[in-house]
């Protein structure tokens, strides 16, 4: 049951960046002046034999309308149950949880913008 109680936990710390995503702001918005440095981020995946979620977050200490580095950092979690006819119908269980702080670079040309986040990073699972 250890791995069943990271799994719980992660999904608890995916589900706080989703609740920060919808509940806090990132500053004042001003029109003309957006000097937002960060953005936070969350998602799900849900189907029938399973369930995983993330949240995260990306700071650019120079602003996110502007060109430089930026700082992606990231969990995920969650499990999956299926039966496998290769197996004798037999239930493949499992579970994934994992943090990522991945260092990266916004570049951006008139109306392009790309981010390149450099792999691997420090992961821990």
């Amino acid at each position: 049951m250890r791995c069943g109680r990271r799994v719980n936990a992660t999904v608890v710390v995916a589900a706080a960046f989703m609740v920060c995503r919808v509940c806090v702001s990132a500053g004042p918005a001003r029109a003309g002046d957006d000097g937002a440095q960060f953005i936070l981020f969350s998602g799900t995946d849900l189907w029938r034999d399973g369930q995983f979620m993330h949240g995260g977050l990306l700071w650019s200490p120079g602003g996110l309308d502007r060109e430089g580095f930026t700082l992606e950092a990231m969990v995920s979690g969650g499990r999956y149950s299926y039966r496998s006819g290769a197996l004798d119908n037999a239930w493949v269980t499992g579970a994934d949880d994992e943090a990522q702080l991945l260092p990266g670079w916004r570049f951006k040309r008139d109306r392009l913008e790309e981010l390149k986040v450099f792999a691997p990073g420090s992961t821990s699972s």
